[in-house]
């Protein structure tokens, strides 16, 4: 195995552009579409029972929307770390000759 600790930025902008794709359509797209769903599904149904529940789908939709953001942040974050240690990776290279 060597000491090879190389950052492989374009495998990993692959990756972390891959699970953005994946939280927006499973976490935040699919979110928006339940609550869409169930909001029009309720939308002519009056009582109290009814604008709890739409109150509460409005809120599980916010919540799984600002979950997806902060997944994304996080991979945002991924990304630049990996942009960095590439660049340390690249002057210890270059200082090696």
């Amino acid at each position: 195995m060597g000491n090879n600790i190389s950052v492989n930025i374009s495998s990993t902008e692959n990756r972390v552009s891959g699970l953005i794709n994946r939280i927006q359509t499973e976490i935040i797209d699919a979110s928006r579409i339940s609550k869409d769903i169930i909001i029009n599904a309720v939308e002519n149904s009056a009582g109290d029972f009814i604008d709890s529940l739409r109150e509460e789908v409005m809120q599980e939709a916010a919540a799984m929307n600002l979950a997806g953001e902060l997944l994304i942040a996080m991979a945002d974050y991924i990304r630049s770390a990996s942009v960095a240690l590439a660049s340390v990776d690249t002057a210890y290279n270059n200082s090696k000759v």
